[in-house]
């Protein structure tokens, strides 16, 4: 898989803020719960 060339454009907000910190913290905890109860499931 090559390198694509980094797009300039402004697609994503800066993270520096706090609070955009703690929202893609927030979807990180979200998405691994959810990966946990994928992983449980596929136990059973």
């Amino acid at each position: 898989m090559r390198d694509e060339p980094r797009n300039p454009g402004p697609i994503d907000p800066p993270l520096d803020t706090v609070e955009s910190k703690q929202r893609a913290k927030a979807v990180i905890d979200d998405f691994q719960k959810d990966l946990e109860k994928d992983l449980e499931n596929d136990q059973q």
